[in-house]
């Protein structure tokens, strides 16, 4: 049987081990290209957020969600901080036109 991990759960967690941190539930794929949620960005945001509850649960700490090829996975907060990515070129054309 799956437990529904609800966010009001979430928020009160983060605030007994965290402290007076505020929480707020958003969907991410939206907000970065405006207009109203829809099902991809639930998935977007709710995938990796799910898969980083569940690491917490059982007692990781110090990494960063993400997903790299479909797949949810942890980096480590150093690597995620420190390391240099590079900018696909064509993606950072793609963007400037869109940005007009």
């Amino acid at each position: 049987m799956t437990q529904s991990i609800k966010f009001r759960y979430v928020r009160e967690l983060n605030f007994v081990v965290m402290g007076k941190l505020d929480c707020r539930a958003v969907v991410m794929g939206h907000i970065q290209r405006g207009g109203t949620p829809v099902f991809f960005d639930r998935v977007l945001a709710s995938k990796p957020g799910l898969f980083a509850v569940e690491k917490l649960i059982g007692g990781c700490d110090n990494a960063m969600a993400g997903e790299i090829n479909n797949q949810c996975v942890l980096t480590p907060i150093e690597d995620a901080v420190y390391k240099k990515k590079t900018v696909d070129p064509f993606m950072l054309k793609v963007a400037e036109i869109l940005a007009i």
